[in-house]
């Protein structure tokens, strides 16, 4: 799934017909070409205010926003557990 499958309930039409505007000196957006609203005014500040509900899920929706355009600003925070299991000495 995509980044624009993901956010489609915030979206007011199909993906399929979204498009992603980035111009110098701001932050992407997503625009719909059926009825040329801004949905998503913001990519940016969409993904933080995911985060503040849904960390983890902030974090898929900024890798996959870097994948379908490479961009190297999306806000990401990338997690890594490492975990350890340690027995007590037992005898």
């Amino acid at each position: 799934m995509n980044f624009l499958e993901l956010i489609r309930p915030h979206l007011c039409h199909d993906p399929d017909n979204m498009s992603i505007i980035a111009r110098s000196n701001q932050p992407p957006a997503i625009r719909c070409e059926t009825c040329h609203q801004m949905p998503i005014p913001n990519v940016y500040y969409f993904i933080r205010e995911v985060a503040n509900v849904d960390l983890l899920g902030a974090c898929h929706l900024a890798q996959m926003y870097h994948i379908l355009t490479g961009d190297e600003q999306v806000p990401f925070l990338l997690l890594c557990f490492l975990w350890k299991v340690f027995y007590p000495n037992v005898g």
